[in-house]
């Protein structure tokens, strides 16, 4: 019987391979269509399309060009064929939650303030059109981001408070107010590339066995907690991709026997990158820095990362530099999981923080100067290692240097069974 099943997952793979095409996605290519056969000489015009044509074993090759569009993979791949994105030779992809805006009306007054139409409001349950509702994340909690060409303007919250080098958003109204840091008249034609995020999700690989390699993801207008790309299909390869300046969280991770190789999550607003349930995945060779650029709250989710529920997740020869909360944060019912040959260094929190989790194995790290952010209040997470309420870890051969603490204990009255459901030690 088992022969025959594998006789069966044998000829399904070669049938698979035999069958495998690749297409082309070219915005740039004069011909560029949806409606095209997928060529290189006849190509799509969007990924998303290709997306949803792709079947096991087929290529996805994606000319240079900024990508305003999501994109959803439903498809599952195979172990032997799987899906697979990658950018054409020498050429430069990035997927953009923003849109170039150039229909602007100038403003009365002083100082030189457009406006344009915004129908966009990404959050509608609270009064505030943030979240988190509290005072704190009034403005930190919206979703709006606008750049001028690709430098960030900030957001106020009353028209009459802007000054150069600020937005403004009136949700009621429906428009988008600017005034450029140079005091330039963005409303000239050619003058400026003026994006603003009007996407949430970037990318979804819901699929099994999908790849995706050397794209960049950005610009996301993303809310607390929510990824503006995520992998959930068991078997996915994510590698040479950059997630960066999305307005929460970069990519979220949650498919089993996942691999995420030479990925950067540079300057996100909430996190770098979060994962759950995302058990034997590995991550090697990646980097973590600068998130939590917008200040969220560092004792919710803020940061480099933070992993829940995931077993046997090895992170690896990874830097994780300057993030605004911790380094690598394992908070709630992970078991088994590994942190090896990292440097972690200058985190405003703890370089490590395993909470709430069950046999963590740290050793051959170098962790150098994390913890020294602000801190209010006598509890915290900020040396170099810190193991909260997670016994059974074994930490060894790590060099700490010039942290907070070097190492922290600290117990709360909490606890969390083990993933398997049964019950775990307080």
């Amino acid at each position: 019987m088992r022969y025959l099943q594998r006789l069966v997952y044998v000829v399904v793979s070669i049938s698979s391979a035999a069958l495998a095409r690749d297409y082309h996605v070219a915005q740039r290519h004069p011909a560029a269509s949806d409606e095209n056969a997928g060529t290189a000489d006849a190509p799509f015009l969007t990924i998303a399309h290709a997306a949803s044509v792709v079947q096991a074993g087929d290529r996805v090759v994606i000319g240079s060009g900024v990508y305003r569009e999501s994109v959803v993979i439903e498809t599952n791949g195979t172990e032997a064929a799987p899906i697979r994105f990658e950018p054409a030779p020498a050429a430069r992809v990035v997927v953009t939650g923003a849109d170039a805006l150039t229909e602007w009306q100038k403003e009365e007054g002083g100082g030189n303030i457009v406006s344009t139409a915004w129908p966009h409001r990404f959050i509608t349950w609270t009064k505030t059109n943030a979240h988190p509702s509290d005072d704190r994340h009034a403005m930190i909690g919206r979703c709006e981001q606008v750049f001028v060409n690709n430098y960030p303007l900030l957001q106020v919250l009353d028209r009459a408070k802007m000054s150069r080098g600020t937005f403004y958003v009136d949700i009621e109204a429906k428009r988008l107010y600017l005034w450029d840091r140079g005091n330039r008249d963005v409303a000239a034609k050619g003058r400026c590339l003026v994006e603003a995020s009007s996407r949430s999700v970037l990318w979804q690989s819901k699929g099994a066995y999908v790849q995706v390699r050397g794209i960049r993801f950005r610009y996301a207008a993303n809310r607390a907690q929510q990824a503006a790309a995520s992998f959930r299909g068991k078997g996915s390869v994510i590698e040479d991709c950059v997630f960066e300046k999305t307005n929460s969280i970069g990519a979220r991770f949650g498919g089993q026997d996942m691999v995420i190789r030479r990925c950067q999550f540079l300057d996100n607003g909430q996190m770098g990158f979060g994962a759950g349930a995302a058990h034997r995945t590995l991550m090697t060779d990646c980097e973590v820095r600068n998130n939590n650029t917008k200040g969220w709250n560092r004792n919710w989710e803020a940061g480099g990362n933070k992993l829940a529920l995931c077993r046997g997740l090895v992170i690896e020869k990874s830097r994780f530099i300057g993030n605004r909360g911790n380094g690598i944060w394992f908070d709630i019912g992970n078991e088994k999981c590994v942190v090896r040959n990292c440097l972690i260094a200058d985190n405003e929190q703890a370089g490590i923080f395993y909470e709430i989790s069950y046999s963590l194995y740290a050793h051959d790290n170098v962790i150098i100067g994390n913890g020294f952010g602000a801190r209010f209040g006598a509890w915290g997470a900020d040396g170099g290692i810190s193991l909260s309420s997670s016994p059974n870890c074994v930490i060894e051969r790590n060099l700490l240097i010039g942290n907070r603490e070097g190492f922290q204990f600290r117990e709360q009255n909490r606890s969390t069974p083990l993933i398997d459901g049964t019950k775990g030690v307080k």
